[in-house]
Parts: C-alpha cells; sequence; structure tokens
C-alpha cells in the first residue's frame, strides 16, 4: 500500500494576458492566472490572484475550519492581481491573509496594493480590511517557510520587472511555478536589474549564469507550471512569454517528468491549446526523455506525488 502523503494541485485559472469568454475557449476555461496547493494543512496557499480566484471561493466552502490564506504573487501585470481587492473574506475578522510579493519597481507591494484599492479606482466601496492582513516583501534568490511547514524558494525569471518562479517544497513532493518567462539572450534581456548585471560581468556569462541557475532552480522537481503562451511560428519574444519547446527544453535539463502547460494565449481557442499539447507530446525531446505534457485546464485538479 502507498501511503505516501500527497498534495493537490488546482488550477483556478490557466488563461495569460487578459481574460476570455466565448463558446470556443470554455474547455480550458477563459480565467486569468490562479492556482492553489492544498497540501493538507490548516491554511490555503494560493499562486496568484488573476481572475481565476473566484473559484478559491468553493476550497474555502469545502474547508470552513481554514481561516488562513496564504499569497505568493509571482508579479504585478494585471492578470495576476486583478482580482485580489474582491477577496470577501477582507471583510471577515476571523480571517488572516497574508500576501507575499516582489517590489514594484522600488515599491513594496503593500503600497501598490493600497493605491489600487483608493480613490474610487474599484467598481466597489472599499473599506478597510477587518480580516488580520499582513504583506511580505520577497526578493529573488530568496528562501522561506510557510507557517513552518511549507518551504518556498525563488527565482527571478525573464520578464518585465521583478517576476518570481516559485518552488514550492512539499511533504514528499514539489513543484516549481514558473508562469511568465521568456527566451534570455543578448537581444532579450527583460528583468528588472538584469541588464545591469549583465553589464558588470559581460553578457556571455551572464546568459550562461541564467541558464544554469534556473536549470538548478528547477532539478528534482515533481512536476513544474511552465509559461507556454506562444508557439515557435508566433513568438514575440519581447513580450516576455515562452514557448513549449523552452519548457521541454529545461525540463529536460533539470529533469522534471512531468510538465503543465500554462497561461494560454488569450487568441488561442480550444483546438489551439489542444494541439499545441499534442505536438509537445509526441516532440523529441518530450519522447527522449519521458515528460509527460498535461495542458492545464480551469477547475482541473492534480495529485502531486513523488515517484
Amino acid at each position: 500500500m502507498n501511503n505516501k502523503p500527497v498534495s493537490i494541485l488546482k488550477f483556478h485559472g490557466a488563461r495569460g494576458s487578459r481574460p476570455v469568454h466565448s463558446i470556443t475557449t470554455q474547455a480550458y476555461g477563459g480565467n486569468t492566472t490562479c492556482l492553489e496547493i492544498d497540501a493538507g494543512h490548516d491554511f490555503f496557499l494560493v499562486i496568484d490572484s488573476g481572475t481565476g480566484l473566484s473559484h478559491l471561493e468553493k476550497s474555502i466552502q469545502r474547508s470552513p475550519n481554514r481561516k488562513k490564506i496564504h499569497f505568493l504573487i509571482t508579479h504585478t501585470h494585471w492578470d495576476h492581481i486583478a482580482s485580489l481587492p474582491f477577496l470577501p473574506q477582507f471583510s471577515d475578522p476571523e480571517f488572516e491573509i497574508s500576501i507575499h510579493a516582489p517590489d514594484v519597481g522600488d515599491m513594496p507591494f503593500s503600497q501598490l496594493f493600497n493605491l489600487l484599492v483608493k480613490h474610487s479606482r474599484l467598481p466597489i466601496l472599499w473599506t478597510a480590511p477587518r480580516c488580520k492582513l499582513n504583506f511580505f516583501r520577497i526578493r529573488p534568490g530568496e528562501t522561506f517557510l510557510i507557517e513552518s511547514k511549507i518551504k518556498v524558494s525563488t527565482f527571478q525569471v525573464n520578464h518585465q520587472h521583478i517576476t518570481l518562479a516559485y518552488k514550492i517544497g512539499l511533504a514528499d513532493s514539489s513543484v516549481a511555478i514558473v508562469t511568465d518567462t521568456a527566451l534570455l539572450n543578448h537581444q532579450n534581456i527583460l528583468g528588472q536589474g538584469m541588464a545591469s548585471k549583465a553589464s558588470k560581468i559581460g553578457m556571455d556569462n551572464f546568459v550562461r549564469e541564467y541558464e544554469e541557475n534556473l536549470i538548478n532552480f528547477l532539478r528534482g522537481v515533481d512536476s513544474v507550471v511552465f509559461d507556454t503562451h506562444f508557439n515557435e511560428q508566433n513568438l514575440r519574444i519581447d513580450w516576455g512569454h515562452s514557448t513549449p519547446q523552452l519548457a521541454l527544453h529545461y525540463c529536460a535539463k533539470a529533469g522534471v517528468k512531468k510538465l503543465f502547460m500554462f497561461h494560454h494565449a488569450p487568441e488561442d481557442d480550444d483546438h489551439a491549446v489542444a494541439l499545441k499539447q499534442d505536438l509537445t507530446r509526441h516532440h523529441q525531446v518530450a519522447l527522449q526523455h519521458q515528460i509527460e505534457v498535461i495542458n492545464a485546464r480551469e477547475e482541473d485538479e492534480w495529485l502531486i506525488q513523488s515517484a
């Protein structure tokens, strides 16, 4: 009998850039980035708060004794934070909400959040939160514990401003979330502070170091959720997004055996998303390295368990 502890990865929103609503996008969903990891603890762990955040309410209803929510914010583009101010639990004094996020330029996320909710910027009347609200500033390369139970490591990826990939260590498994990233080369350095570092150590050294560090960051995780917004034919490299081929490259180098393709382009209908998965599953790298390829689908739930 296999009694290994398991965790559940829930996709509350798998679309990228902007939400879509069409009969042709129903299979994979139109809500933007929001994931949840249920490791059986007494708190909710949520990655990003795009429009898919509305589905979190189902989890809260199923676990009424959990009164803590921890958010890991990858970055502050609208498709990743749009629904955060509408979370009903801000008004519930029984809840404690902790938001872990990188800075926005030199501004802490707490300051940006206060700007978002004030001065009539919302279609609702914002009142001071009645919950206990905590903000934590997360820096690239930082490792920390949530409730002394879940280990979280960070890595700055090649996307505008400070954008963090998260590696989440669970009881007997691990998962990495790489929501937005682009190929890094001499002509395409997007992340805040990256160009400055490259000028100091040399462009070739920086590109090589970035590649090695990202592979090491992903090495040994059981599953990775990776941005596959584009394909090789429609890639716009300066937009800060990736392709299935780049995702496979990192999975193969790091020994990751399960790839969730994520951040589906709003222009892609269900057929296009399904075709991308089929082509990726039959790609030489996926076959050679036995990488399981799965399309993220809104409201799907997956067991995350080490082999």
